[in-house]
Parts: structure tokens; C-alpha cells; sequence
């Protein structure tokens, strides 16, 4: 019984402190130049992210307002 309950203990424990680490802002990560730039290059480099994240900027109302107002920018996309 001593035995199970020692067990119960440490897996529990165990699952918070897994939990724990995997929970992080993702504003917080993105406050580093060097964790943003990965994130950045691993979505660019991959390409079914690079197309979920141009179809998430031109469904965003400020990203177009940001193409819009740039015009190479627009052109290039295109």
C-alpha cells in the first residue's frame, strides 16, 4: 500500500511538472530575437505552415491593411 501511494505521488509529480514546462506564453517566446527567429524560419522553411500562415495574414484585417500600404510588398506576394 506504501508502495502504491509512493507511486501515485511521484507520477502525479511527475504529469505537473511535464505540464508545467510545456505551458509558456507564446508573447513571452516571442520576446526573444533568437526563439522568434526560429519560429520564424521553421514556419518559412516548411511548406504547409508557410501556407496556413499566409492564409491566416490574409484573413487578418491588419495585415491587409499593411499590404495595402505597402505596395512592393503586394507586388511581391503576388
Amino acid at each position: 500500500m506504501k508502495n502504491m501511494l509512493k507511486t501515485v505521488v511521484t507520477l502525479t509529480l511527475l504529469i505537473a511538472a511535464l505540464s508545467a514546462c510545456q505551458q509558456q506564453d507564446v508573447s513571452t517566446m516571442l520576446e526573444n530575437d533568437d526563439t522568434r527567429n526560429e519560429i520564424f524560419n521553421t514556419i518559412i522553411s516548411d511548406h504547409e505552415y508557410a501556407e496556413q500562415l499566409m492564409t491566416k495574414m490574409m484573413e487578418d484585417d491588419h495585415t491587409q491593411m499593411m499590404m495595402k500600404g505597402n505596395e512592393q510588398m503586394m507586388n511581391a506576394m503576388m
